[in-house]
């Protein structure tokens, strides 16, 4: 026994009305995402928006210099990221980029070791 015809196309419709609210939802979550990469900078794009390399930026992290980052998560290995705002924040101010460009990964500047 094959299926109706009026039972394909309300099939065929109920198929189309779920593309076609799927096809909304992902509009709306590349929006969402959009917004998302506009506003917060993963360590690679926070680094070359810097001009600095990622691993600066992780011991920059590590000593507490630069822009804070955001912890999204209460685990150790939670995802950080840097709002763009707090980034370009941090780049109009020269005398605080240098200070964290002269930090040693150890905690300590090249200014103190210069004196003792």
């Amino acid at each position: 026994m094959g299926e109706s015809i009026m039972a394909r196309r309300y099939r065929a419709k109920l198929a189309a009305e779920r593309l076609e609210s799927q096809l909304a939802t992902d509009a709306d979550a590349r929006a969402t995402l959009d917004a998302w990469h506009r506003d917060w900078l993963d360590r690679r794009r926070a680094a070359a928006r810097l001009g600095i390399a990622e691993r600066t930026l992780k011991a920059w992290q590590l000593a507490r210099r630069g822009p804070a980052p955001v912890k999204f998560g209460e685990c150790r290995q939670s995802r950080v990221a840097w709002r763009s705002s707090d980034i370009d924040a941090f780049l109009a101010d020269p005398a605080a980029f240098e200070r964290a460009k002269l930090a040693a990964v150890g905690g300590t500047s090249q200014e103190s070791t210069a004196f003792g």
